[in-house]
């Protein structure tokens, strides 16, 4: 894993040497160094992320709260009332959004507040963090993961513990990856169509190597080069491992 400073090294070289025509940069952290630092490198970048997040760059920006919230507002209605939250990375700006659409989901439909802890987007961090929620004095119902690698540890850990999944407990997570849909039972989680992303923001990228950016547009890409691009939300898909509040 590099550090803040090499990664800096990396794009001062690629543009010194012209290795690359533009770049696209994912996994925004607070006080990211980077957009800055491409500005002033003069190459060309393309955010995916929101617009707030680039420094002026052009952003690709992906929709994650729908789904969070959509997934939260689910259980509540399936009478869950302690909710928690297994969160992704928080300096990653992305997680800290997902975890923000959380609390404030809970906030508007009003359960008594839940724990929330690290899980990481790792398998590591989602089996921990689901050993502490549920050997807690008042564990959770149900569990709100930040992707889906931390949700598929965590229901192995369910299980491995004897939390009967969805009778005891209930879990989500996120990105749907394929594996998701043959975990037993399937878990429900968030799609979102990554190819199109992707392929937007290198439509982006591509105009603005090719003539700067012109002329910003709300939806899609037009003709010009887009200065943000709303891309469609992520969809929450419920599935197997979502079920009814336990009775206590």
């Amino acid at each position: 894993m590099t550090t803040p400073e090499q990664e800096q090294g990396v794009y001062r070289r690629l543009t010194a040497q012209k290795q690359v025509d533009g770049v696209l940069l994912t996994d925004l952290r607070r006080d990211d160094p980077r957009p800055a630092l491409l500005r002033e490198l003069g190459l060309p970048a393309v955010v995916v992320g929101q617009p707030e997040w680039g420094g002026g760059l052009p952003a690709v920006s992906p929709d994650d709260e729908p789904a969070y919230t959509a997934a939260v507002r689910h259980l509540a209605e399936l009478g869950h009332r302690l909710i928690a939250h297994a969160e992704g990375p928080q300096e990653l700006l992305h997680a800290h959004r997902r975890r923000t659409a959380w609390e404030q989901t809970l906030r508007e439909l009003g359960p008594p507040e839940a724990p929330e802890l690290p899980g990481g987007f790792t398998p590591e961090g989602g089996a921990q963090a689901t050993r502490q929620l549920l050997g807690s004095a008042k564990p959770p119902t149900a569990i709100v993961y930040g992707n889906d690698l931390a949700a598929t540890a965590g229901l192995s850990v369910a299980q491995e513990l004897g939390a009967r999944v969805p009778d005891q407990l209930s879990l989500v997570g996120y990105d749907d990856a394929p594996l998701t849909r043959y975990s037993y039972p399937p878990l429900a989680s968030a799609r979102a169509d990554a190819r199109g992303w992707g392929e937007a923001a290198a439509h982006v990228l591509d105009a603005v190597v090719a003539k700067g950016v012109a002329e910003g547009v709300a939806e899609g890409v037009a003709e010009g080069v887009a200065d943000h691009v709303r891309l469609p939300p992520a969809q929450f898909v419920p599935r197997a491992s979502m079920g009814p509040a336990p009775r206590r």
